[in-house]
């Protein structure tokens, strides 16, 4: 039997996930991997609203932050995106090469604020 790769398993990873925050809704993890499967299975709207379901529990993290500036850069709200990476880099997000290299990203990077929040970043890890 062939090994099935990331993608074909996203449908098994999104329901394991699923199940898991059934069972544990107000653990943070749980919330962010579910969030994470959702975007990289194209449910874009799903993983929104399991990390805006985390902002309850953890609402100063840096990661749930980058994750719902990736949620809203991919439903074409920049303005929330851009806003939502702000808050990442403030409350300790440091990931400058992931952040320069997520696809999920792409259409912020030729905007003004995106570039000042990779400066700011750059500056801050020297």
């Amino acid at each position: 039997m062939a090994t099935k790769t990331f993608i074909e398993d996203l449908p098994f990873q999104c329901a394991l996930f699923e199940k898991f925050a059934e069972k544990c809704s107000d653990d943070l993890l749980v919330l962010l991997g579910l969030s994470e499967f959702y975007l990289a299975a194209g449910r874009i709207g799903d993983g929104l609203r399991a990390a805006v379901r985390a902002t309850v529990i953890a609402p100063e993290d840096p990661d749930l932050h980058y994750i719902l500036a990736c949620s809203f850069a991919l439903s074409a709200q920049s303005q929330f995106a851009l806003d939502h990476l702000k808050l990442a880099v403030q409350f300790g997000y440091d990931d400058l090469y992931r952040m320069e290299r997520d696809q999920r990203l792409q259409s912020l990077r030729e905007s003004t604020a995106y570039r000042t929040i990779v400066r700011s970043l750059r500056q801050k890890s020297k």
